[in-house]
């Protein structure tokens, strides 16, 4: 949220894979505020939506004193994306829905494990998708699915026909059709 000087350095935790294997990295941010102050400056007053860290998925710091301040526009709803990957869903971004407006902005599976994945963290669609369409469902959480594209991962279409991928598409296509999905187990 204030910015300053940031690291970025591989995460990796027992069962949970680790997106960046980059070596450690020092930069500066300005911070999010400072961000949300400069856009509003210009008269701006359109909805800001502000990712979480861990490439968009963690909103934990909202909850903990690093909640975004909009004084003259139409406010902040926080964004998280979601893959099987990724673990803690509650603390992660379901404590933050329960306060704030979330956007699940991407979300969605694939047949195959990510580079960075093994068999221990992989998680096949058909358990995956259907307990994440009944969190978004449960939780009332505004969402859209990730990706409109025949081969950028996880796909939702299986070509330019828009046929709905069977793992992934189906299942999106189904909830957006009104399709009530039961969250069995948290992540």
């Amino acid at each position: 949220r204030d910015g300053g000087w940031v690291t970025n350095k591989p995460n990796a935790k027992p069962g949970v894979a680790a997106e960046n294997a980059e070596p450690v990295r020092k930069g500066h941010s300005v911070g999010m505020q400072r961000l949300v102050d400069v856009v509003r400056k210009t008269g701006a007053r359109n909805i800001v939506s502000a990712s979480g860290l861990d490439w968009g998925y963690d909103l934990s710091g909202v909850l903990t004193g690093f909640a975004l301040v909009d004084k003259s526009g139409n406010g902040v709803m926080y964004e998280s994306h979601v893959y099987p990957w990724k673990r803690e869903w509650q603390r992660m971004f379901l404590d933050a829905a329960a306060k704030y407006p979330i956007l699940v902005g991407e979300v969605g599976c694939q047949p195959t494990p990510m580079p960075f994945e093994d068999s221990k963290t992989f998680e096949k669609p058909e358990s995956w998708a259907p307990d994440m369409l009944g969190c978004i469902q449960q939780h009332r959480l505004n969402w859209t699915a990730w990706c409109f594209h025949p081969s950028a991962s996880p796909c939702l279409l299986a070509d330019w026909t828009y046929a709905p991928t069977p793992y992934w598409g189906v299942p999106a296509k189904a909830a957006l059709k009104g399709q009530a999905f039961e969250l069995k187990r948290m992540r």
